[in-house]
């Protein structure tokens, strides 16, 4: 099966399985069973840049946050984000912060992706295009970082 097909059919299935991901959208006691279906979707994943978009991974990314999955599977997931970060909106980015956090959004979480992205940079792996398409829609926001 060609992967963008494969993505297409697990991006499908993922909007279906989590059409809200707000925390009185999804009953606690499933959380256990979201955790296991949302680290499927994850692992099942093609890992080349642009199979599914950035918003979509960022919105895996909400909801493994709200599951309280696994460490590794949010660095999974925000390792396959920094790759194509240039992609993001503003409301993409705005994550809530857990109910043990004193902010309403999850900054620490935004600069980490950020300083990954950038870094990205300094190895060479981002162009000039895709860091100026950044900084461009979110003004500010790589400095902050």
């Amino acid at each position: 099966m060609p992967n963008q097909l494969l993505g297409k059919a697990l991006k499908a299935y993922a909007y279906r399985r989590f059409p809200a991901s707000s925390k009185n959208a999804m009953p606690k006691n499933e959380f256990s069973k979201i955790r296991v279906v949302l680290d499927t979707i994850i692992r099942l994943l093609p890992a080349e840049k642009g199979i599914v978009s950035c918003s979509f991974l960022l919105k895996m990314l909400k909801v493994s946050i709200l599951v309280e999955s696994g460490e590794s599977l949010k660095s999974e997931l925000v390792k396959r984000i920094r790759h194509q970060l240039e992609e993001a909106c503003v409301d993409d980015l705005l994550i809530s912060a857990s109910e043990y956090e004193t902010t309403m959004y999850n900054v620490h979480l935004v600069q980490k992706m950020l300083q990954e992205f950038m870094s990205q940079d300094c190895n060479g792996e981002n162009s000039n295009d895709e860091i100026q398409e950044i900084n461009s829609s979110h003004p500010g926001i790589l400095s902050e970082a």
